[in-house]
């Protein structure tokens, strides 16, 4: 029931509405600016980066740039994803101590750049020797090329340089992941993830893997895959100024949140103490040993990286090798890079509505949803007849099932199991089985 003061008592009763403004607008959690960076940025340019230095159309361009057979292209690629599998985990490591010590605010990005260089660099390599040294710049913008023509030398040379794109590799990708996984962990901290989950920054790097190829494919068509070059050095251009960016607007923006926090004392603090308090508990290194049993220790545990590992051996050969099929099947460079845009545009609803998933079903219902999807597209594939290509394009949306589910249900059972300050390194030793398993598959 509410009841009419005097005036006097109203002038009272206002000073103490006042009052109780004051205290409440004190212990008011402070919330983060409404415009700050995300690590969806830099998803953008790393895929942006990964299809102009080849990407799917990896297979084909070894083809015709290092002359190499079917043969010798599966081995190359065999031989790629196992040395990643074995960087990865080291990588990671490597970026979340550097993460973890004393005056590296930004470990983890310095390591992903450096592996951006590297990864440039070693791809470069295909072109330096071909039209530099050899003097080939003959060119087919087939998807076969002229394959079966290197020397040994060349050969090893070629072999050499996927190797060194695999370390390229595993210094990025777990370190990606890593670095995002922190930085949901840190904005919860600080008060302001409520709109902020893995699957909502991941779709960008699927948004524009998509551009890029899109892009790409018509390049290819019309130049020959030379203008893989020219994309490999601008995306690495882009990335670096693009990530010096996002370092910059996170120190801005971590020096805004503490500035509030000092002027607001809240909640917040507590649970931004008690984040900076678990980083310095773990200034001892979790080892990599010790970091894998935990991810075994449970039969659910096992058996999905289990699963992760049979799965992979299935994936590798189509996401390294399809184009090669589509080219079979009488594709063109255009339509390789169409069917990767239709791919993703069934990743993006499903990395969109992640959260969701995750709490409905969990990791282990999505691996199982992923490994259905690719069994029914591999048999799809194989009932397609040859000159008929267009087919595929209603394959193609399985595979954007099964990646996003098996990305999503992978990172997320991982980023369960692993103690803070060790993001990078869990996704890392997740590599590893995934990238055995595909190492197997690409080899049989």
């Amino acid at each position: 029931m509410c009841r009419r003061q005097s005036p006097a008592n109203d002038d009272n009763d206002n000073n103490d509405d006042d009052d109780d403004n004051n205290n409440n607008n004190n212990h008011k959690t402070p919330s983060p600016p409404r415009r700050h960076p995300r690590p969806r940025l830099i998803y953008a340019v790393i895929f942006t980066w990964l299809a102009s230095c080849g990407g799917r159309f990896t297979a084909p361009f070894l083809e015709n740039q290092a002359r190499f057979t079917d043969a010798q292209t599966g081995m190359a690629l065999a031989a790629q994803m196992a040395c990643c599998s074995l960087v990865a985990p080291l990588g990671g490591a490597l970026a979340d101590a550097r993460e973890r010590s004393d005056g590296e605010r930004h470990g983890r990005v310095g390591v992903m750049i450096l592996g951006v260089v590297l990864g440039t660099v070693s791809f470069l390599g295909h072109g330096v020797v071909r039209y530099y040294y050899l003097g080939d710049w003959s060119e087919s913008s087939s998807l076969s090329g002229s394959g079966g023509g290197s020397s040994w030398v060349m050969i090893v040379w070629h072999f050499g340089l996927r190797l060194f794109y695999a370390v390229a590799l595993g210094l990025i990708m777990p370190v990606l992941d890593g670095l995002t996984l922190a930085y949901l962990k840190k904005v919860e901290a600080w008060g302001g993830g409520e709109n902020a989950d893995y699957g909502s920054e991941r779709l960008h790097g699927a948004i524009w893997w998509a551009v890029a190829n899109i892009i790409i494919g018509p390049l290819i068509d019309l130049w020959g895959f030379k203008v893989l070059y020219a994309s490999a050095i601008l995306s690495m251009i882009v990335c670096i100024i693009m990530t010096v960016y996002y370092v910059n607007a996170i120190n801005e923006f971590e020096a805004t949140n503490v500035m509030l926090r000092n002027e607001s004392p809240s909640q917040t603090d507590d649970m931004s103490s008690q984040h900076h308090s678990v980083l310095n508990s773990n200034k001892e290194s979790i080892s990599l040993v010790s970091l894998s049993q935990m991810m075994c220790a449970s039969f659910y545990g096992a058996s999905f990286l289990l699963s992760c590992f049979t799965l992979s051996m299935g994936t590798s050969v189509v996401e390294n090798l399809i184009f090669l099929f589509f080219d079979y099947l009488g594709g063109t460079n255009t339509l390789c890079g169409l069917t990767v845009t239709v791919t993703v545009m069934f990743e993006i609803p499903i990395f969109y509505v992640a959260p969701w998933l995750m709490d409905k079903v969990g990791p282990g219902s999505m691996q199982h949803a992923a490994c259905v999807a690719y069994i029914i597209r591999v048999l799809g594939y194989s009932a397609i007849p040859r000159d008929q290509i267009f087919w595929v394009l209603f394959m193609e949306p399985l595979h954007g099932v099964t990646y996003a589910c098996s990305k999503l249900s992978g990172v997320e059972f991982v980023n369960r199991l692993m103690p803070e300050g060790y993001e990078a390194s869990g996704q890392g030793l997740l590599t590893v089985f995934q990238g055995l398993g595909g190492f197997l598959g690409l080899s049989g």
